[in-house]
């Protein structure tokens, strides 16, 4: 099945929505479309510069994160607007939330 849409977002981001730790990826836009996208992680490394600021056990390595490719896909099930119901998870924060499942790493 070809893929003929894709994302880009930040890293370590685009990380966690194909390791499905993040659930919800946030836009300033909505889209009707649902189904599987390509995940690629943009060029730009200033969350995880921003990360490893407070790294203190230097667990983290900018090199563990890809940028300027397509990393993986996902699948949008569902874009709702923020509101009270994604209070609990830290992922949301809207004002549109593309919520996201079925992450997997590309080889």
């Amino acid at each position: 099945m070809p893929i003929d849409r894709g994302l880009s977002i930040r890293q370590p981001f685009a990380w966690a929505v194909c390791a499905n730790v993040k659930r919800f990826e946030n836009r300033t836009w909505t889209t009707d479309y649902r189904g599987t996208i390509a995940i690629h992680a943009s060029t730009s490394q200033q969350n995880v510069n921003e990360l490893l600021k407070y790294d203190e056990d230097g667990i983290l390595r900018k090199d563990y994160f890809e940028f300027g490719a397509i990393i993986g896909l996902a699948d949008i099930v569902d874009v709702q607007s923020y509101g009270p119901q994604h209070e609990s998870d830290s992922s949301a924060s809207g004002p549109y939330c593309w919520e996201m499942a079925n992450g997997r790493f590309l080889d």
